[in-house]
């Protein structure tokens, strides 16, 4: 069933199984964008102004190419790529930086600074590989990309438009993500995330300045991750 498609999509996605998430939807891309669509009929969504926090090494995207051990799950980071800034003269950047077939976007500011900063629990992995890597958000004001997912579509409408599943309860019967849904339950609650499709525009993008990183982590970091580091 399509549905099945698009919920597998949505759960590797929030638990942050990017490249799992991108080849799900390189290859039923039609059948996630159509249910998607069916959701947001049913279960329409007021439009928020959307940020992204993002790292970059002299201008340029992390790839997400090489992937390391994180507390018992993977993030995905990489060599940064080769070619010039992706800031342009204007001050803005691409909608997607890399060869993404979906964005992730945040409805709270604090939540994409939190992913913006090289020095938290989750962002030292990454300054680690590329000491120069820099925060920076990107705001979308209205975004009118098509959504692909929303943080208030805990529940996943059937076809019939009756029955609703729960993505909690099909993460802990999934194959692959059964042992994340306590990874799944804390993004869903904490990211207010809302995921798009790529859209053509340019995007204005500014630096971080200083942040109470310490606040940041304790708000969005799995908490089995704050452990691991003080332990």
């Amino acid at each position: 069933m399509e549905i099945n498609t698009w919920v597998s999509f949505v759960l590797y996605a929030v638990t942050g199984r990017m490249s799992q998430a991108d080849s799900v939807m390189k290859d039923f891309g039609p059948f996630i964008r159509r249910q998607a669509r069916r959701q947001a009929e049913i279960h329409p969504v007021e439009s928020k102004p959307l940020y992204r926090g993002i790292l970059l090494d002299d201008g340029r995207p992390v790839s997400q190419h090489e992937s390391v051990e994180v507390g018992g799950g993977v993030m995905m980071v990489g060599m940064t790529p080769p070619g010039g800034s992706m800031i342009g003269d204007d001050g803005c950047v691409p909608h997607a930086l890399d060869a993404m077939t979906f964005v992730s976007h945040t409805e709270d500011l604090d939540c994409a600074k939190w992913f913006a900063s090289p020095n938290t629990v989750m962002g030292e992995f990454v300054s680690a590989l590329h000491p120069g890597a820099r925060g920076y958000i990107v705001r979308m004001e209205k975004p009118s990309a098509p959504l692909l997912w929303h943080h208030s579509w805990r529940e996943a409408w059937m076809p019939d438009g009756r029955d609703r599943i729960s993505l909690e309860s099909a993460c802990m019967k999934h194959p692959e993500l059964c042992q994340y849904t306590d990874q799944f339950q804390w993004n869903a609650r904490t990211q207010t995330e809302a995921i798009l499709e790529v859209s053509p525009e340019r995007l204005k993008i500014e630096e971080v300045g200083d942040l109470d990183v310490k606040s940041l982590d304790k708000q969005f970091c799995h908490p089995r991750f704050l452990a691991q580091q003080e332990g």
